[in-house]
């Protein structure tokens, strides 16, 4: 009669024949490598028994009689020892982390047997199949012998691959991150084990530069791809060091800013995954703010002679890339002569050597590519 059992169950077969003088026995075990039966040594009674059986010891057993004196043989049918994989079943790797786009290869590896028969599947699509279906877990769960068939038809709907190697093609963090089982089904038992692919995060959407004027409200936006889901960090550039640095609190894949005059400059979002090292980072998105309303014009002396210097200062907010432009009345002044500017993050305009001609109005204009503004002083 077959048998099913666990590693290290004891596992009796027996035979039984009739003859005269008495019978003797010679239990054999098949040899699948060259389908031939071979006798196991010392196996002589007419019950053959295994103490804690290993997960090798499944397969073909047959005893066989002889009547001395007749030297006849006969051999019982065959009774099939079947093993499980409880507590054997390994995957490798038993996790992996790689990137969006790639291929990835499992292979589940047991012991146990014979006929073993491998189901990969979404743990999250067996707990869904279990809530509409609770005699699944019922049949998973059944005593020996196993309906395997029964298994496979039931699990059919979500089985992605059967074998003991499973590949995906063309890694998706979002479709296939996650936990991927390998469920290994004989006669004796059902037994399984997990693995989990990680895949590195990727920057699917780059924040995109911005022109805006003070007291208006910005939104960056940045996106990601990964398993576990993305975390998210905003950063600005320090504009003295040159370095990125976290903007405390601004952990979401969006950055909403109110706009005031020094939040111009450079943004870019950090995207992470818990228990991965890697991490990407977005495209860096320059927001632009316009001078506008900040500009302000100071002057060395208002009041002055003939002959004396003047020297006029334009500062302005806002940013990046500030240029400035002088007018004197309605005239745009030039670099040269008695005029001198000298613009950095500031101007300044000196009018040496003053004439009656240089009284009048002077305009700083500040501008950028959010837009521009002006402010004025003169010589009296």
């Amino acid at each position: 009669m077959d048998q099913y059992a666990h590693p290290g169950d004891t596992v009796t077969i027996s035979c039984m024949a009739d003859s005269y003088p008495p019978p003797t026995y010679q239990w054999q075990v098949l040899n699948t490598n060259i389908n031939i039966y071979e006798n196991i040594p010392s196996a002589t009674m007419s019950s053959y028994t295994t103490e804690e059986i290993d997960y090798d010891q499944f397969g073909m057993y047959r005893c066989a009689v002889t009547t001395p004196i007749i030297n006849e043989r006969i051999y019982s049918q065959p009774a099939l020892i079947t093993v499980s994989s409880n507590s054997s079943v390994t995957i490798d790797p038993d996790f992996i982390i790689t990137k969006n786009g790639s291929d990835v290869t499992f292979n589940c590896l047991s012991r146990g047997g014979p006929n073993n028969t491998f189901i990969w599947l979404r743990p999250s699509a067996l707990d869904s199949l279990i809530s509409n279906n609770p005699s699944v877990i019922s049949l998973l769960n059944s005593g020996s012998p196993i309906a395997v068939g029964d298994i496979v038809n039931q699990l059919s709907n979500i089985t992605l691959s059967n074998g003991p190697t499973f590949t995906l093609y063309s890694i998706n963090a979002t479709e296939d991150g996650g936990s991927y089982s390998c469920y290994v089904v004989n006669a004796a038992g059902v037994e399984s084990n997990t693995t989990t692919l990680y895949v590195i995060p990727v920057i699917t959407e780059d924040p995109r530069e911005v022109f805006t004027d003070v007291n208006e409200t910005v939104t960056l936006s940045c996106s990601a791809d990964s398993f576990p889901a993305p975390n998210y960090q905003w950063e600005m550039m320090n504009r003295t060091s040159g370095y990125f640095e976290p903007l405390t609190g601004q952990t979401s894949y969006q950055l909403t800013l109110h706009i005031e005059y020094d939040l111009y400059g450079m943004y870019r979002c950090v995207a992470t995954a818990d228990g991965i090292k890697e991490n990407a980072t977005s495209t860096r998105a320059l927001v632009t703010v316009n001078p506008s309303g900040s500009i302000m014009v100071s002057v060395s002396g208002a009041t002055v002679s003939g002959g004396d210097n003047v020297t006029f200062t334009c500062t302005a907010g806002g940013g990046p890339g500030n240029t400035f432009a002088w007018r004197h009345n309605a005239n745009q002044i030039s670099d040269g002569g008695r005029f001198i500017i000298e613009s950095t993050s500031s101007s300044t305009l000196t009018v040496t050597d003053v004439i009656g001609a240089d009284f009048g109005t002077y305009t700083c204009q500040a501008l950028n590519l959010a837009g521009s503004g002006t402010a004025t002083s003169g010589i009296i």
